[in-house]
């Protein structure tokens, strides 16, 4: 497994009432500067001010994340890499499923990442010793879906979402999410 004294152990509770057990072995460093550059300019933002120590868990939103991953803001990507470059297995970031979800979008339609890569940073954001990612257990199961699909990611965690907390079934407008996602769609 690759596992190192105070490695973080993650048990996913599968949909068919098993475990597995994923190690939290990798490093969300490895993600710096992963997106490839748009031919546009960087926005300029101004510089802000922090003031935070690292003593706990913090929580950071998706610019903050897609900042550190394109490193394509002269004003942003530095405190971006200020920011989470400073997380430690002790002193973790916090990843919200929306963060999760609208860094999945922002990869896809902004940066043009292929499905593959984009499905690389999630599973690496999964597994940093320095993040922590509410209900890694739903996103590692719609990170499979997604990756053995053409169905989108949201719906995948949606979907898996639902069973894991006891739904029966989740319910939908959308074909392609039932289709790909296993949600069951709702006709007249």
């Amino acid at each position: 497994m690759g596992l190192s004294a105070g490695d973080r152990v993650d048990f996913i509770r599968m949909e068919d009432g098993h475990y597995a057990v994923v190690p939290a072995s990798h490093s969300i460093r490895s993600l710096k500067g992963i997106v490839p550059r748009p031919a546009s300019q960087s926005r300029g933002y101004a510089e802000s001010d922090i003031r935070w120590i690292h003593r706990r868990m913090i929580g950071i939103d998706t610019n903050l994340l897609v900042r550190y991953l394109a490193q394509d803001d002269t004003a942003q990507s530095p405190l971006a890499s200020q920011i989470i470059d400073g997380f430690t297995s002790e002193a973790p970031g916090y990843i919200s499923q929306v963060v999760l979800v609208e860094t999945v979008g922002v990869l896809t339609r902004s940066y043009k990442m292929p499905r593959e890569a984009v499905a690389r940073v999630i599973e690496t954001l999964l597994r940093a010793r320095e993040i922590v990612v509410d209900r890694a257990d739903a996103g590692y199961l719609a990170l499979a879906t997604y990756r053995t699909t053409k169905g989108d990611f949201s719906d995948a965690l949606i979907a898996h979402g639902g069973r894991l907390a006891g739904c029966a079934e989740t319910l939908t407008l959308d074909k392609p999410a039932a289709d790909h996602a296993g949600m069951r769609l709702v006709n007249r």
